[in-house]
């Protein structure tokens, strides 16, 4: 998917003959300003209220496990990861390829002038 977006943004960049700047040297200071003042408010606002209160709890994982028994065995983490992603966060995958899908065709529809 990043493949695609950067394609994307390459080509855009490559087919316009004179690119536009983001703005003023101004306009970019104070977005970068306003930036660094909302992280240094949420860091203080963190510290303030002694961290962060994690709303997601983790009891029914029981559907996660790969390996049920007694004995040692090796066991690898890495398809855990993937098929909680997959099975359980099935919407984020959508979501995520719909909004690359959507990214790219901005960009080229940018690129064209239309």
């Amino acid at each position: 998917g990043g493949m695609m977006v950067v394609f994307g943004y390459t080509t855009a960049m490559a087919i316009e003959e004179y690119p536009e700047a983001w703005g003023s040297g101004v306009e970019v200071l104070v977005s970068v300003l306003v930036g660094l003042a909302m992280e240094v408010g949420l860091v203080l606002w963190v510290k303030e209220y002694d961290g962060v209160v994690v709303v997601v709890n983790f009891n029914s994982v029981g559907s996660w496990m790969i390996y049920e028994g007694e004995g040692s065995g090796l066991i690898r983490e890495d398809p855990i990861g993937a098929g909680a992603l997959y099975d359980y966060g099935r919407w984020l995958v959508v979501v995520t390829g719909w909004t690359l899908f959507v990214g790219v065709y901005i960009v080229i529809e940018i690129a064209r002038g239309n």
